[in-house]
């Protein structure tokens, strides 16, 4: 009888042991990815410094905010679609469906990137001398 309790605790021990290693992986993966995100980041503002010189400030349009709306209109489109075919609503009394919250993520992003195209379209014809470039900053009255 003794000896079975005594398999028990090392084998218990064991699994403690697995656990404590899993749970360093873990931590170690999300240091990792964190410093990965860091360094991604970075680069990716030197990247936009350097192409700002170059090309007088319009590259962040190009590079960052149109990727990024039309990526994120793509991805929050299921979130939307799941929740409207499954006719999900919400468990208070009420019962209020959700998909009509839900289809405003991807609206969203879309108008953000038409918004986005309509500066792009702005900044070329200000570029190539079809559109006089009203700079003059006034300050509020406060």
């Amino acid at each position: 009888m003794a000896q079975e309790t005594q398999g028990v605790a090392v084998s218990a021990a064991g699994r403690a042991k697995g656990e404590i290693a899993r749970a360093r992986d873990v931590r170690f993966a999300s240091r990792e990815a964190v410093v990965a995100g860091l360094v991604i980041g970075l680069a990716a503002v030197a990247v936009k410094a350097a192409l700002n010189e170059v090309a007088e400030g319009d590259v962040g349009f190009i590079l960052f905010m149109l990727p990024a709306t039309i990526i994120l209109a793509y991805l929050s489109w299921p979130i939307f679609y799941n929740s409207w075919h499954m006719n999900e609503i919400s468990s208070n009394a009420g019962g209020l469906i959700r998909w009509p919250v839900k289809i405003l993520l991807p609206v969203g992003f879309a108008l953000l990137t038409l918004q986005g195209i309509s500066e792009l379209i702005k900044r070329i014809a200000m570029i190539t001398g079809h559109m006089k470039a009203d700079l003059h900053y006034e300050r509020p009255l406060q």
